[in-house]
């Protein structure tokens, strides 16, 4: 098997291409710079192919994954490692639009749906309460402790947003009733057709009238 030399011999002086030592140095920078070939076959990367794609860790949808700790710090962000690596692209895509609203209700609201992952945030104001404000947090999971997460998260996020002399009460709200079109017997709530009928006013006072009849 040939001896594997460095394509950068060719730019040195004639009478330094035949230096073993300057040959070894300089196949040792080119792999580093260029890549090489792994014990399985597969190509490392080097140097160059890093410079070359720098720009997709400074994008969410494109960063590596284990990238993403790294780039939400540099948002002052921080990931939760229960989250999905969907969950994360999207939280950090969207969070630094919302510094703008820092300190503000609607801020507030924001960062608690992408946090909690609520698509429905309720903030009551109350005028004979002053500085006293209720969070309701409407959530579709009902497990006890994936919930209690989702109400830590909340805290935290509304101990960072609220105004210092401020407090508050949280409420995570469950739905208790699903009302729904699937055929899906397995699926509780009510279900339109099969165990529920919907009728309008006008309906129901003819069906009274035909009684009558």
């Amino acid at each position: 098997m040939a001896e594997e030399k460095s394509t950068y011999l060719q730019y040195l002086p004639t009478h330094q291409q035949s230096d073993e030592v300057i040959g070894q140095f300089l196949l040792a920078m080119e792999r580093i710079l260029k890549g090489w070939e792994g014990s399985n076959s597969s190509q490392k990367p080097g140097l160059e192919q890093y410079i070359e794609n720098i720009h997709t860790y400074f994008y969410p949808g494109t960063s590596p994954t284990d990238f993403l700790p790294w780039l939400a710090g540099w948002v002052a962000a921080s990931l939760e490692e229960d989250w999905d690596e969907d969950f994360k692209r999207n939280f950090i895509s969207n969070v630094v639009p919302l510094y703008k609203m820092r300190g503000t209700k609607q801020g507030m609201k924001e960062l608690l749906k992408l946090y909690t992952g609520s698509d429905r945030v309720n903030i009551q104001e109350f005028d004979n309460i002053p500085n006293y404000f209720e969070v309701e947090i409407f959530v579709k999971e009902k497990e006890e402790e994936i919930l209690n997460i989702a109400s830590e998260r909340a805290k935290l996020i509304i101990e960072m947003q609220k105004p210092a002399g401020a407090i508050y009460s949280l409420k995570m709200v469950v739905p208790k009733m699903e009302v729904t079109d699937e055929c899906d017997r397995e699926k509780r709530g009510i279900r339109v057709g099969v165990n529920t009928h919907i009728e309008g006013r006008n309906d129901n006072r003819r069906n009274r009238g035909n009684r009558g009849k």
